[in-house]
């Protein structure tokens, strides 16, 4: 892996401000930081993919080149449940009032 992407003992190590900073030299488009997403993906369906009412729909490249988590839930929903971000990587939250879960 090239420097700018950390093997992942050493992400799970990192500060949030470190990830972050790490983050802003990936080039997304070209897959930079895939590896550390899907891991991260896993752990946080590990965590919180047994929240009713909560679709956890997979990793995404949010505009400006940015990984994110991508959440669905009913716009009635105590988003309490989940962080805005984990282990670096920002939830990004659909909202969804169609009657899927």
């Amino acid at each position: 892996m090239s420097k700018i992407i950390p093997e992942w003992s050493d992400w799970l190590n990192m500060t949030e401000a470190e990830r972050i900073k790490c983050q802003d030299r990936w080039d997304t488009y070209k897959n930079d930081g895939q590896d550390i997403v899907n891991k991260v993906l896993s752990n946080f369906q590990e965590e919180y993919g047994n929240i009713p009412q909560l679709e956890i729909l997979g990793k995404a490249i949010c505009h400006g080149g940015i990984w994110v988590i991508s959440v669905r839930y009913p716009s009635v929903f105590d988003n309490r449940k989940i962080p805005n971000s984990f282990l670096g990587i920002n939830i990004r939250a659909i909202f969804s009032d169609d009657g899927k879960k």
